[in-house]
């Protein structure tokens, strides 16, 4: 009797029906783990948008940068490759236009380049302010001279590409302006400031030939391990 017992509590504890407890109660747990990382990742973000939208842009021209009295303010042109029907990103380019605050004109991201940041810094948190995201700032594209209509004054201005990483749903002028992407021909036609198109104009010119650039050593990659 005692051999049994010994052996019926080993099957218990080892036999089919235990494993099969045993690995529901790893299921659920695994599950649970998932979900509660996932909460986390959520309230994460949120926390972050949260913190973003919190972020006053700045006012003021206490530490405004200037140039032979020309106010120097820096632009930036945010922008992302369309995702396909299939998820997978494909090589149709998007920009993000954003309107101005009182909403009757379309632009890209810009303001003021100030006196405790450098010109990218600028251009990022530009693009933070007014249009709500974040990602990497890439070489300039030029700088232009152009009028200040409503200050009657000559401005110096700087633009930049941003490859966008994230796009936040909270930011600090959320309340003041839309965003909207675009093609490139769509977004050259609703931009107001002809400096801007031009740099629109250079950029895409310029992802263009980087694009061939990278299909052609594509195409002799696979031709040289054709003939190998």
């Amino acid at each position: 009797m005692v051999r049994w017992k010994k052996w019926g509590e080993r099957k218990r504890r080892t036999g089919v029906g235990g494993n099969e407890a045993v690995q529901k109660v790893l299921k659920k747990k695994k599950t649970t783990t998932k979900k509660t990382k996932r909460k986390g990742k959520k309230k994460k973000k949120k926390k972050k948008e949260i913190e973003m939208a919190c972020l006053v842009a700045r006012t003021g021209r206490e530490l405004q940068r200037y140039n032979m009295g020309r106010r120097q303010v820096v632009g930036c042109i945010p922008y992302r490759y369309k995702n396909g029907v299939d998820g997978t990103e494909s090589k149709e380019l998007e920009f993000l236009v954003i309107t101005s605050q009182k909403g009757n004109a379309f632009m890209f991201p810009k303001g003021g380049w100030e006196l405790d940041e450098s010109v990218e810094e600028a251009a990022s948190r530009e693009s933070l302010e007014e249009a709500g995201v974040l990602g990497n700032v890439e070489c300039q594209l030029g700088q232009w001279s152009f009028m200040s209509k409503r200050h009657d004054t000559y401005y110096e201005g700087y633009m930049f590409p941003l490859f966008v990483k994230e796009q936040l749903d909270l930011w600090p002028e959320k309340n003041v302006r839309q965003r909207f992407w675009m093609t490139a021909a769509k977004a050259r036609e609703a931009c107001q400031h002809w400096w801007m198109k031009e740099a629109l104009d250079i950029l895409v010119e310029r992802l263009t030939s980087e694009h061939n650039q990278r299909d052609e050593e594509d195409a002799s990659l696979v031709s040289a391990c054709s003939l190998s």
